[in-house]
């Protein structure tokens, strides 16, 4: 395996001229550089990682702290991380926390351990624990799908989830519907599941429209409690015509205890997602939802988070672009 030195020698220059090379340090004149890049192409010169991050006290890695990798959504928008940390050069690690705020701390000590260079966090909600501990570190972050209110003054990429919430609930009322259950996500420490629900409440306020508390359900984003919640709202002695999820994955719950229940979708109840995660358009009937630009968000936060880290580029609040797709699941009455 060839050496620091051994480019060095082929390349008629020092040690130290190759490692600003290699480095981007200082400047060195165009024919030297030409030089050391050719003499590492002919030797086929690896520098070791690990060494460079020990003198620089910084890696070419970025952690991605997610919450639930087994939820499609989380999936994608990894993906989109990756991509483009790829194209700039980083790799990255993942931590899988399932939520819990100790392990996410944990993860973030390991993390500063092996002196990544940033990270991309997703959290149920931002705690003081989070902000104290970037603020300390000094670590680049920027938090995923989080309002920029409460990220504690880092960047943020994220969608208006209190508008998305507030257009989805408008599209089924301009559809008729004027009976319409939530199942919302935790609303005890959830930003985007009290803002999405928040919206919901907004828009049946201003279109006149009681807000029944019994047609509420507060779920997990997990299956499963999409099909609890879609049991106990649609075995009630009234039940609404239409029922807005808080994500794709409790909606596809809710369609199985509709089926269940003898309650053909969208025939006798409309059931409207929201991401437009993969299970939207493999479920039957497909499932009309709002689109959130997953992958890109994951993208934005790599870009966002680099141009933190190799410097130049401030803190910034990114709100992206969002759509309902209509498909098969909604009706008008």
């Amino acid at each position: 395996m060839s050496t620091i030195k051994d480019v060095a020698r082929l390349a008629g220059v020092s040690v130290s001229t190759v490692s600003r090379v290699l480095n981007n340090s200082k400047p060195v004149n165009s024919d030297v550089r030409d030089r050391v890049l050719i003499a590492i192409d002919e030797l086929g010169y690896r520098p070791n990682s690990v060494a460079r991050t020990l003198v620089n006290k910084k890696s070419q890695l970025i952690g991605v702290v997610i919450p639930d990798i087994d939820n499609p959504f989380f999936s994608a928008l990894v993906r989109g991380v990756e991509e483009e940390a790829k194209k700039k050069g980083y790799s990255i690690l993942l931590c899988n926390t399932g939520g819990d705020l100790e392990q996410e701390i944990q993860y973030l000590d390991i993390l500063k351990e092996k002196y990544a260079a940033g990270v991309v966090f997703l959290t149920a909600r931002v705690q003081d624990e989070h902000v104290s501990f970037f603020r300390e570190s000094k670590t680049p972050v920027v938090f995923a799908c989080q309002p920029e209110n409460l990220t504690g003054g880092f960047s943020s990429v994220a969608i208006d989830d209190f508008r998305a919430a507030y257009e989805g609930t408008s599209y089924l009322i301009k559809r008729e519907h004027k009976n319409i259950g939530f199942v919302s996500g935790p609303l005890s420490d959830s930003s985007s599941g009290v803002l999405r629900v928040e919206g919901f409440k907004q828009a049946l306020i201003d279109n006149g429209i009681d807000f029944r508390s019994e047609w509420l359900y507060e779920g997990n984003y997990r299956y499963r409690s999409g099909y609890t919640g879609g049991l106990k709202i649609l075995q009630q002695l009234e039940r609404p015509t239409a029922i807005f999820c808080a994500n794709d994955e409790m909606a596809v719950g809710l369609l199985s205890a509709a089926r269940e229940l003898d309650l053909s979708v969208p025939e006798k109840l409309s059931v409207l997602g929201f991401d437009d995660t993969v299970m939207a358009e493999i479920v039957n009937p497909k499932l009309t939802t709002i689109r959130q630009p997953i992958c890109a968000i994951g993208k934005y936060s790599a870009h966002t988070l680099i141009g933190e880290i190799e410097g130049g580029v401030e803190k910034q609040h990114l709100l992206l672009e969002y759509e309902i797709v209509e498909r098969g699941s909604c009706k008008s009455i």
